[in-house]
């Protein structure tokens, strides 16, 4: 059973589309961390928070941290 070629290209179009949005995001998140970094002030919680908060979203969407999860047989979980 092959799957139409529409859906292919849609489902192409919408991965790409979220990938742009997540480098986008952070893109901006390393300006926001840049602009802390350069300011004075306590800023080692909010530059922590912000690493862990990119960290995350390459973890999930660049790395695909959740497919190995749902790869793993059930009798080797």
């Amino acid at each position: 059973m092959s799957v139409p070629q529409a859906h292919i290209e849609s489902s192409q179009r919408f991965a790409l589309r979220r990938g742009a949005t997540i480098i986008g995001a952070l893109s901006i998140l390393t300006l926001v961390e840049y602009l802390l970094a350069i300011s004075e002030g306590p800023v080692f919680l909010p530059i922590l928070a912000i690493g862990i908060a990119k960290a995350t979203l390459i973890l999930i969407y660049f790395m695909h941290i959740g497919a190995l999860r749902r790869s793993v047989p059930k009798d080797q979980a």
